[in-house]
């Protein structure tokens, strides 16, 4: 029994990312070479060359990324890493809750770390190569401390709670674990842009002007009432342009990059 357990546990991550790549690999049978007749007109065919480019590239990103923590993965259940911090975890405190904090802390930050360079590459390599990047060192460091600090402020109650639930009410464990994320997720949902987003970015009011007035009259065209419409400061880290709504009620809104 146990050693068909830890052979489902290696084959899972295998078999994720051997689905992965295959449907990467798909998606790319689907470009064209030319320029798609129905985009003639409309996109630049220097434009549209640059852009499967773009892509290829962060797909040999991704597929390092993938493999090489996938080995990292393999090699931590194979070598016995797993348990390995566990026992550091259990040195540490004798309390079950805290001992899984320190656990799924060590295993988080770790990896992290070996996701940085990745994550720097495509910033400062390939995102600059096709001019999107607009980051610095400074910003895309102080955003990785930020999102440290969002972990520990909001993974360290959220998980300690499960785990509690965990080992206090037995089989209706799931249930107590579901409702949690239940009302955290809606939370989240309702007050990210306030609370997580100026964070990172600053938003403002998005001005009176024909676009604003667009987006209003559509929204009262749908029976959709919304006020709250934002402009983020998104140029300081790409030149892309995008935009997210979020939230709930009185908390909804739209955020244009």
């Amino acid at each position: 029994m146990h050693n068909i357990i830890f052979f489902l546990i290696l084959i899972i991550p295998i078999i994720g990312f051997i689905t992965e790549r295959y449907l990467d690999y798909l998606n790319s049978l689907m470009w064209s070479d030319s320029l798609p007749e129905k985009l003639k007109g409309i996109c630049d065919e220097e434009e549209y060359r640059k852009t499967q480019l773009y892509q290829k590239e962060n797909n040999r990103l991704s597929l390092w990324s993938s493999s090489i923590n996938l080995v990292v993965i393999l090699i931590m259940i194979i070598a016995g890493g797993f348990a390995v911090v566990d026992n550091l975890a259990r040195t540490l405190s004798a309390n079950s809750v805290i001992i899984s904090l320190v656990f799924f802390g060590i295993i988080a930050f770790a990896s992290d770390i070996i996701n940085i360079p990745f994550g720097y590459y495509d910033t400062f390599v390939i995102e600059k190569k096709y001019g999107f990047n607009t980051m610095t060192i400074r910003t895309f460091i102080t955003d990785h401390i930020k999102s440290w600090f969002i972990a520990l402020l909001v993974g360290i109650p959220v998980l300690g709670l499960i785990t509690w639930f965990y080992y206090k009410t037995g089989k209706n464990f799931w249930w107590y674990a579901w409702g949690l994320i239940t009302v955290f997720s809606v939370f989240i949902n309702l007050f990210y842009s306030e609370l997580i987003v100026p964070l990172f970015n600053k938003q403002i009011p998005l001005p009176e002007g024909s676009l604003r007035t667009m987006i209003e009259t559509f929204s009262q065209k749908t029976g959709f009432r919304l006020r709250n419409i934002y402009i983020i400061d998104g140029s300081k880290r790409s030149t892309k342009a995008n935009a997210y709504f979020s939230g709930f009620g009185p908390k909804k809104r739209i955020v244009l990059y």
